[in-house]
């Protein structure tokens, strides 16, 4: 028998033990078995081409030790706009942006952990073959086949959720970051998301209100048919626009301009509601401050002729009255008359004078001087006037720069002020002075009306007195406005402070709750 048969024949024998058949007749059984595993086999592999290439993900396999791609299913080509054979043999840089953290450098570190540790998930930005950068969830398995170590790269779209997602961080940082409020609340009112600015303005941490509702604000300025218009709008699908009296924690009082919409869901559903609130009070207090400001002009001029006029005429009873007094012996009773009629014009005269004061028409000399100076001079002559039933203490700031302004007209806003504080204290109390240097920047001097940015002496006299209602803080620099009975004031002396700061170029701002006092606090220029 030649060589060759014989061992073919032992191959065949061999083949045939290992497969646990007998000669001929088990070859002839085994084929068939062989053929239907084939099929079998080729059927799995169709299946796995099929699932391959039909999922919307890419899929890359790359040489573990190179990065190279040596394979990749259709899902790649649509993804990527590239074919098979242009994208096998490529780089992984070569799909990459290459766009700050997403190069090669950092490539090669996702790969190199991989085979670490045999799995790892990263977004990535990708590049297509048009030169358009998308954002990828890759999804990275090392692994071995026929002994060679590759790399099984998933790759999913995420552009879409990318874009999203940016937009919902800008969107809340908007709502983080805007000086308005924000709240939103489910449709039973219940809080369930502030933003900053609703801290600021109320006083109220978000975690002391997520939960609760927003009547924990209620100031009581609006009555129950006002909230009931408020919930039928919003719960008829419409949105609500009207201003809000609104209590602060530490219970102040605040308006708001508001706006309160109804949030839908697909199916038309209300889910939520969201109010975006504006705090006006200062723009409130500007509006009042100004037509006040406009009103007292028009009195000031108005009270500018009169007292011209007037002043003339006491003048000429004056000026009579002394020529009388001339011509009368002092022991006569008609003396005494014209002595009278002289001390009233004087009055008259001196009433004219704040008149002019109120209007800004007297004359201003403005000097540089030390108001901590100026004060203790005043001393002696303020604690006179307060009398034995109040105290004065003077808290002066150290090194305090010098003012510039008026130093009479300085002198009489302190009497003026020291009068009015005693006569708040009718049972006794204290009255403190005090000054200090305050420096103004465009954001603070913006928050007060009447300021404006630099370095200014702040004169503080407060009293622990009667206190003022809204109603009197809102008409108390008005001339001949007073509280006092018939006969006991003229009306004028907080008015003719007004004037003559504003003459001098600084303001004036008053704090004040019946029963708590009142606090003056005046600003001057510094010198």
């Amino acid at each position: 028998m030649p060589e060759h048969s014989k061992n073919h024949n032992e191959r065949e024998a061999l083949r045939n033990k290992i497969l646990g058949l007998g000669e001929r007749s088990a070859r002839k059984s085994y084929y068939p078995q062989l053929r239907q595993r084939v099929e079998e086999l080729n059927q799995a592999k169709d299946y796995l081409d099929a699932i391959f290439n039909a999922t919307v993900d890419a899929i890359f396999i790359h040489d573990a030790e190179t990065g190279v791609i040596v394979d990749v299913n259709r899902g790649a080509e649509r993804m990527y706009r590239m074919t098979r054979g242009q994208m096998i043999g490529c780089a992984i840089e070569a799909l990459s942006s290459g766009v700050s953290i997403y190069r090669k450098a950092n490539a090669d570190d996702w790969m190199r952990k991989a085979r670490e540790e045999g799995h790892v998930d990263f977004e990535w930005q990708a590049k297509r073959a048009d030169g358009t950068v998308f954002w990828v969830d890759a999804s990275m398995t090392s692994t071995r086949i026929e002994g060679k170590e590759l790399l099984i790269v998933v790759v999913r779209d995420i552009e879409m959720r990318k874009r999203a997602e940016m937009d919902l961080r800008r969107l809340t940082i908007a709502i983080e970051q805007s000086p308005d409020i924000v709240i939103i609340t489910d449709t039973e009112g219940t809080i369930q998301y502030v933003n900053p600015s609703f801290e600021r303005i109320t006083g109220y941490a978000a975690q002391e209100v997520i939960g609760k509702n927003p009547r924990l604000l209620k100031s009581g300025e609006h009555d129950a048919a006002f909230y009931a218009e408020l919930w039928n709008t919003l719960l008829g699908g419409k949105p609500w626009k009207g201003r809000l009296v609104n209590l602060r924690k530490d219970g102040s009082r605040y308006t708001e301009q508001a706006q309160i919409s109804p949030v839908f869901d697909n199916e038309g559903t209300i889910t939520n509601f969201v109010a975006l609130k504006r705090d006006i009070s200062l723009e409130l207090q500007r509006e009042e401050h100004d037509r006040q400001k406009q009103k007292l002009e028009a009195v000031g001029q108005l009270t500018s002729g009169i007292a011209h006029d007037f002043n003339n005429i006491l003048q000429g009873i004056l000026g009579f009255s002394s020529l009388l007094k001339i011509h009368l012996e002092e022991e006569a009773e008609e003396y005494g008359f014209a002595e009278e009629i002289r001390k009233s014009t004087k009055r008259g005269a001196q009433l004219i004078q704040q008149l002019l004061a109120f209007s800004r028409e007297q004359p201003v000399q403005p000097v540089a001087f030390d108001l901590n100076a100026a004060i203790n001079d005043s001393k002696p002559l303020l604690e006179m006037l307060l009398g034995d039933q109040h105290t004065l203490a003077f808290q002066p700031a150290p090194d305090l720069v010098p003012i510039l302004a008026d130093r009479g007209q300085t002198d009489q806003i302190v009497m003026n002020m020291a009068v009015n504080a005693r006569d708040a204290m009718p049972d006794g109390g204290r009255l403190t002075i005090a000054t200090e240097l305050v420096v103004f920047n465009e954001a603070d001097a913006a928050c007060i009306p009447d300021a404006r940015p630099g370095s200014y002496v702040c004169l503080t006299i407060s009293d622990t007195g009667l206190g003022m209602s809204p109603e009197t803080l809102e008409r108390l620099f008005e001339p001949f406005f007073s509280t006092k009975e018939a006969g006991k004031g003229s009306g004028l002396g907080l008015s003719v402070v007004y004037g003559i700061v504003q003459q001098m170029k600084g303001w004036i701002t008053v704090s004040s709750k019946p029963g708590e006092g009142s606090c003056f606090k005046t600003y001057f220029p510094v010198a």
